[in-house]
């Protein structure tokens, strides 16, 4: 299985929503030419992150279901994501 990883911008040099923006990025080129460029298909993707990187997975699936985006991530991995209840 193919993993990717996200080099993200990060603050104080960059501010929000640059980081999420960066995340949103990555999964449309990934979903749309992930096949035409590496030869690889995302049937079953998987998104996840650690403190600020399990907050930006979460934004991003957030965001792909408040605009009705397909694909949606198969699953999320949140490792002690930095959230705010």
């Amino acid at each position: 299985m193919p993993i990717f990883s996200i080099d993200y911008r990060l603050t104080p040099q960059s501010s929000f929503p640059d980081a999420l923006d960066d995340c949103w990025f990555v999964y449309n080129f990934l979903v749309h030419h992930a096949y035409r460029f590496m030869n690889v298909r995302p049937t079953k993707i998987l998104v996840g992150g650690d403190s600020a990187g399990g907050n930006l997975a979460l934004s991003l699936t957030a965001t792909l279901i408040k605009r009705n985006i397909s694909p949606l991530p198969h699953g999320v991995y949140l490792a002690y994501p930095a959230t705010d209840f």
